[in-house]
């Protein structure tokens, strides 16, 4: 019976890990672009000065880095003195200084965008670093370049393209916090199979063994 149990357990798992991972590349291929509320504040990391967008949403965020404009913003922007960003958005002290670069022709900015996935939690994440002015000027940490997602107009205005990524990097607590997730119900569902039997079993041979009691021989 335990050895039963445990391996029904250790399949559940096994199933709801490789679900895990699927469902968490649908939010790669289904999610849209991001632009819901971000929060924008300055960072200095590794003694650059850069500015940090992060966005928060249900199966997908991501955190945007970019050096700190020379220019005054805009006034309909906001950027806080401090945001909180997640683990998985840290950077190094390389991309720190790719990023906080200038282009010679002063014609457009580095960038480092990392981004997670996952439902209910964010469970991987996966980064790209894109320096226009570089060759090649994609640079993604792990896994293949993937087309960028073009978000449709929206009252008239055109909005960037939102870079994807290629998520194999686990985030902690939430791939183990998913997997559990997606094995409990099953798990659940074959022990109720497993007390029905049971319970048929056991009322099939009580009914036998009133039959073999009655019988006179």
């Amino acid at each position: 019976m335990s050895r039963k149990l445990l391996k029904t357990c250790l399949v559940a798992l096994i199933a709801a890990a490789v679900f895990n991972v699927v469902f968490t590349a649908m939010c790669v291929v289904r999610s849209g672009a991001a632009h819901r509320n971000p929060q924008r504040g300055r960072v200095t990391i590794h003694g650059q000065r850069l500015l940090a967008t992060y966005d928060a949403g249900i199966g997908k965020s991501m955190v945007t880095w970019v050096a700190q404009p020379t220019t005054p913003a805009d006034p309909g922007v906001t950027i806080a003195d401090h945001v909180e960003l997640p683990s998985w958005a840290a950077i190094d002290e390389r991309t720190a200084a790719a990023i906080a670069a200038r282009d010679p022709a002063d014609l457009a900015v580095a960038t480092h965008t990392s981004i997670a996935y996952g439902f209910p939690m964010l469970a991987f994440h996966g980064s790209v670093t894109h320096i226009p002015w570089a060759t090649p000027p994609k640079h993604h940490r792990f896994g293949p370049d993937l087309p960028d997602i073009h978000p449709r107009r929206k009252y008239g205005t055109v909005r960037p393209a939102e870079p994807r990524t290629t998520p194999l990097l686990p985030i902690f607590p939430g791939v183990l916090v998913n997997t559990l997730a997606f094995a409990v119900p099953w798990l659940l569902l074959k022990l109720r199979h497993h007390v029905r039997n049971r319970a048929r079993r056991r009322s099939i041979e009580g009914k036998n063994s009133g039959t073999a009691d009655a019988d006179p021989r």
